[in-house]
């Protein structure tokens, strides 16, 4: 396994945790581009992701370690027309899904934004079961597993980047030939796990998949009424392209690491940054100056990824 920088220090290990995935949202618009079967199966694909990275953890014994947990998902909506949209969609998403859309509640009313302490224009909201993890020790958990009980046979390089692949015959088969400055290695199999810099190596994916640069922070304010329970998309304006996302840590526990104090861990601040300037960003040294400003009004820490 290459890794261009240290373990996990991409987007992967610096993103907010959540186990989220996009679904009634996006299901009329995946049926009328590929049909009503396949985006079901895109939609049971992404709802699967919740319950595989669960297992995953508990298999791997890192639940305590990495916080992995079900939760309470809430979209919010400040627009009227935005929300009204939204529950078109989930009503057409639950007629044809019934098992996977019967966990959805569209809820609103003054009772609802006082309960989920939101702001007092919000329109509504649509809530669910989700999930919310640790990305970063999840992934070196498992990594630090494979090293201790497979020494002979699997090899973590870091600061080891690939710079080409290619093919070659050696003894009448073909192998590729992984390219690094360190040296050449020869694989049957090629696995690659480079999100926003694919194009980089596999030059037919340049303009199907490029960087994003993302704003993540970690809020210091502590709500211990449901730490650690609920997660959020926000969407402030009249789409769903700009949005805010927040999770808040449990308290206590921790594991083998320091245990967390109910951080709210806030990312995104589309709205309010240069979110045009972000897209075909992979700089993840520095931030956009006015979401990492927004997005970190009382934080404690602030960082960023770029993401494909």
């Amino acid at each position: 396994m290459l890794e261009a920088r240290e373990a996990c220090s991409g987007a992967t290990g610096r993103n907010g945790g959540h186990i989220t995935p996009v679904l009634y949202e996006q299901y009329p618009d995946l049926k009328d581009a590929f049909g009503p079967e396949t985006a079901m199966q895109i939609m049971r694909f992404r709802l699967a992701h919740i319950s595989a990275l669960l297992e995953a953890a508990r298999e791997e014994g890192l639940l305590e370690d990495t916080g992995c947990r079900r939760v309470d998902a809430f979209d919010v909506y400040r627009s009227q027309e935005l929300f009204k949209e939204s529950k078109r969609k989930l009503e057409v998403y639950q007629r044809e899904l019934p098992v996977e859309g019967e966990a959805y509640k569209v809820r609103e009313g003054e009772e609802v934004i006082k309960e989920l302490q939101l702001n007092e224009n919000t329109a509504g909201c649509i809530s669910t079961r989700a999930g919310a993890v640790h990305p970063y020790r999840l992934v070196t958990g498992i990594l630090a597993r494979l090293l201790r009980e497979y020494p002979s046979t699997f090899r973590l390089f870091t600061r080891t980047p690939c710079t080409a692949v290619s093919v070659a015959a050696r003894d009448g088969v073909e192998l590729y030939e992984v390219t690094t400055p360190r040296g050449t290695i020869r694989t049957p199999h090629v696995v690659h796990a480079t999100n926003g810099w694919v194009s980089h190596l596999l030059p037919g994916m340049r303009g199907k998949i490029v960087p994003a640069r993302g704003t993540m922070t970690a809020q210091t304010v502590k709500n211990e009424q449901w730490a650690g329970e609920r997660s959020f998309v926000f969407f402030p304006g009249t789409g769903t392209h700009t949005f805010d996302y927040l999770t808040q840590q449990p308290v206590g526990g921790g594991g083998r690491y320091p245990a967390p104090e109910g951080e709210m861990m806030l990312g995104g601040a589309y709205a309010k940054g240069n979110w045009m300037e972000e897209m075909g960003n992979a700089d993840d040294a520095g931030w956009d100056g006015k979401a990492g400003t927004c997005g970190a009004g009382c934080s404690g820490c602030r960082w960023t990824g770029s993401r494909g």
